[in-house]
């Protein structure tokens, strides 16, 4: 490591700027006196709900423009990632890898960018908080929130694939939709199936691009050119599927084929969200199991190689 700052698995990194938001709370009263003063006390929604209050609405530039997955913490991890020592310019920024708020939305029936939602749930107050905190414990969906932003759900990643792979170059009714690990992995899978394949039988007209697209929501061969080029150097720094998953500390993310494990039955680029309240339950199940996986093996593989 380079510097001695202790890594813990459990770690949620908005704890960094907790005690800001909460100051930054003194300007919004009328939810602050519902909720106290103490971010430890706060249970996961109203950490979600506050974090995504805060950087859209928060008038500091230096609150506002704080980001989990790219914070001095998250950093100073990622910087361990076998990338950013090889290549660091292929993998410069960060991402979250599963989105909270995203299916928190689809989930709860919330509209994309209303506030007055936001502002209810963090309240804890009303019949709309309480029966939204009664589904989502029901779901199992507060341990999801409560790993939403540990270091197992971080990863370096190169210039614009954050934004793309959430939609802005697409229509509005994808955006956010494939912000999950899975989703993700299975595109760049495909990518890896395809650049790699040496079958002489396969469909030559497909370009390997093509995942990519539908992982960025691309339409047209115009857009996303800078995007793509991007994320083919850096996949191709890899080489292969394995490779990328093993470098990259996804191990806990794949099954024993090395295929994405999926957070629910059939999910795909196609379904990206449950229809159903069984299958929301696995989704949220799933996706904390595998992102507390992935922060274990991450926190001992840096423990080991600093050992060495």
């Amino acid at each position: 490591m380079k510097n001695n700052k202790k890594i813990n698995a459990q770690y949620d990194v908005k704890n960094e700027i907790g005690g800001e938001m909460m100051r930054w709370l003194d300007h919004v009263c009328d939810i602050k006196d519902s909720i106290g003063s103490d971010w430890d006390a706060l249970d996961p929604l109203q950490k979600i709900c506050l974090y995504w209050l805060m950087g859209n609405i928060c008038a500091s530039s230096e609150i506002r423009l704080f980001d989990c997955d790219s914070s001095d913490y998250s950093k100073q991890i990622l910087d361990e990632f076998p990338v950013r020592r090889e290549a660091e310019n292929l993998a410069e920024f960060s991402d979250t890898l599963t989105s909270a708020w995203s299916p928190l939305k689809k989930f709860l029936g919330l509209s994309c960018g209303k506030k007055t939602g936001t502002y209810q749930l963090l309240s804890a107050e009303g019949e709309f908080s309480k029966e939204c905190r009664a589904r989502l414990e029901k779901a199992g969906a507060m341990d999801f929130l409560a790993v939403s932003h540990t270091i197992g759900n971080f990863m370096p990643v190169p210039r614009g694939f954050n934004c793309a792979r959430t939609g802005y170059t697409g229509a509005p009714d994808y955006l956010a939709a494939y912000d999950q690990t899975d989703l993700c992995l299975m595109a760049i899978k495909e990518y890896y199936d395809i650049h790699t394949s040496h079958d002489p039988n396969r469909d030559q007209t497909i370009p390997d691009t093509d995942p990519l697209r539908k992982l960025f929501c691309i339409k047209s061969r115009d857009e996303g050119k800078r995007e793509i080029s991007y994320a083919k150097a850096w996949l191709d720094h890899f080489g292969c599927w394995r490779t990328f998953v093993e470098k990259n500390m996804l191990l806990s993310m794949v099954d024993e084929n090395y295929l994405p494990i999926p957070f629910f039955p059939g999910h795909s680029l196609e379904i990206p969200y449950p229809d159903n309240d069984e299958d929301w339950k696995t989704f949220f199940s799933t996706a904390a199991r595998l992102i507390r996986e992935r922060s274990e093996h991450i926190v001992n593989s840096i423990a080991k190689v600093a050992l060495n």
